[in-house]
């Protein structure tokens, strides 16, 4: 009885249907890594929302000058304080501004 080995070609076939399916799924694979960092984000920001309310509560006024956080106790896990303004993971900055009492948390446009 012959035994049958696989020539060059087919194991290069082999590789190269690997390779595909691999690069499809690491695209997938980051595309739901990336929904998942900005669900975090916006909680996140919900939760900084939450925190500045109960701020207001307890100190009378918004930890804010010139439109610029100066409270540090204000973050969370992954959103950090720099230059006054909030930073998320991804490198995107938010400001609080504040108009007759009222504030909002607003992307800063580059």
């Amino acid at each position: 009885m012959h035994k049958r080995n696989f020539t060059l070609v087919e194991l290069m076939f082999a590789v190269g249907i690997l390779v595909i399916l691999i690069g499809i799924a690491w695209a997938n694979a980051s595309k739901v890594l990336k929904k998942s960092t900005e669900a975090q984000i916006k909680a996140e920001i919900k939760q900084i929302d939450a925190l500045l309310g109960l701020y207001v509560v307890n100190k009378g006024f918004l930890p804010i000058k010139d439109n610029k956080i100066i409270a540090e106790g204000l973050k969370t896990e992954s959103i950090a304080i720099e230059s006054g303004y909030l930073k998320d993971p991804l490198g995107r900055y938010y400001k609080i501004t504040v108009k007759d009492k009222i504030y909002t948390i607003e992307t800063l446009e580059n």
